[in-house]
C-alpha cells in the first residue's frame, strides 16, 4: 500500500503524532496531512481491532478537539 501510495502522491505525507488506546479493541491515530512539508489538515483515524486485524476504520479530518467534543476519542 505504502509503495502504491508513493507512487500516486509522491509528496503527500501524514506524521502521526500520537496513538492513543480509547477501548480495549479501539484505537486513535492522530496526526496531520503533509504536502512537500506544509500542513494541509489535521486528521485521524479511528480503527476497531479484532484477532490482531482491523476490520474497521474511520478517518477524520479534523483536529483533535473536535473529535473529543464529538466523544470520538473517549
Amino acid at each position: 500500500m505504502r509503495a502504491w501510495w508513493d507512487t500516486q502522491w509522491p509528496v503527500v505525507r501524514v506524521v502521526v503524532s500520537e496513538v492513543r488506546r480509547v477501548e480495549s479493541h479501539r484505537f486513535a491515530i492522530l496526526g496531520e496531512i503533509r504536502d512537500n512539508g506544509n500542513l494541509i489538515s489535521p486528521w485521524g483515524v479511528l480503527v476497531r481491532v479484532r484477532h490482531g486485524l482491523i476490520i474497521e476504520s474511520r478517518s477524520y479530518l479534523s483536529d483533535k478537539e473536535l473529535r473529543e467534543a464529538l466523544g470520538l476519542l473517549s
